[in-house]
Order: structure tokens, then sequence, then C-alpha cells
């Protein structure tokens, strides 16, 4: 009201000029990973709007990994939130750094980098005899089996100089696998 005076109203329009959202971090680094072991990470999109913002996540096409991203797009509410998973599976070892765009509808795209040093498998190798408890105990699943400190050619299977024929000989061969891979 205005003083000494008579009310008046008075029509206000505001306009939304550019949508927006963000992702809870712009890197997403997955440290060491395996060939063809899944990694899995989580992040947040958050509109930071007070209208419904469309967005649409584009994975790149890569031969060496597939990723898997859920949801890949929808309609975030105003001031909402959607944890949104990635899942990364290496199908070759190395240094990898993928780029992701995310379209955000009548605002300005986001990107993300996802980071993974991938390794593949890790074996030794012995020769044992078949009396060995070594060869029918499997190791303890809780105890990381530490690589060994030079990894070379299996050695060869010695059958010995004097190998009859028609009688079988066994030997036995304690391979380790001391990767996460399969």
């Amino acid at each position: 009201s205005v003083r000494h005076g008579s009310t008046a109203h008075l029509g206000a329009v505001a306009e939304v000029v550019q949508r927006a959202a963000c992702l809870s971090k712009s890197e997403l680094d997955f440290g060491i990973g395996y060939v063809k072991v899944p990694l899995k990470g989580l992040l947040q999109l958050r509109n930071l709007t007070r209208v419904p913002t469309a967005f649409e996540f584009e994975a790149p096409e890569t031969g060496d990994a597939e990723l898997l991203i859920v949801p890949s797009g929808g309609v975030l509410a105003p001031d909402a939130f959607v944890d949104v998973t990635f899942q990364l599976t290496p199908f070759a070892a190395g240094k990898r750094s993928l780029l992701i765009g995310c379209s955000v509808e009548g605002g300005r795209s986001i990107g993300l980098r996802i980071l993974v040093e991938v390794r593949g498998l890790t074996l030794s190798w012995e020769e044992i005899m078949p009396e060995d408890p070594r060869a029918f105990a499997l190791p303890p699943l809780d105890e990381p089996h530490a690589p060994p400190a030079e990894a070379g050619e299996p050695p060869p299977l010695n059958f010995g100089a004097a190998v009859p024929i028609f009688e079988a000989t066994t030997r036995v061969l304690l391979v380790t696998n001391h990767s996460a891979v399969p």
C-alpha cells in the first residue's frame, strides 16, 4: 500500500534464461582395474534450476572398453538430483582416459573424464611333484598372492632321461593367478 494513497498491484514476469545442471565430480578415477573385470562408479547429477531439465549422456564408442551409463538420460525435476552409475569393462591393458558428454536441454553440456589403469593377467608357475600337498590344496582366498619378482617363460616339464614306453609318468604344473582377472 502507498501512504496516503490507494493500493496498486504490479504484474511481474520472470523467465529462466538458461537451464543448468552439474555432476558431483568432473573426474571419475577408477585407479587400477583388470581386463574384463567391470568397474563401477557413482556420481550425482543435480538440476541447478527451478524448472524440469532434460539430460542425455553421450558415451564414446571404443573398441577397447564397454561403458554402461544408468540412467543414460531423463528429466530432472526442479532442484532435484539423480544418482548415475558408470560401469566400465576394459578389454585391453594400458592407461585409459575417456571423455563423456552430457547434453542438457536448453543449457550448457557437461563433461566427465573417466581414468583407469588397466592391467592384464599376471601368472606364476612352478613344477611340483604329484605328492606335494600344494597339488591338492586350494590357496586361502583371503590372502593376496604377491606376484613373483621375475616372470619368465614356463619351465620345461622334465620327465627324466629314462621314460619307459607305454607307462604313464605324471608331473604337476602349479599355476598361480596374481591378478583379479578370472
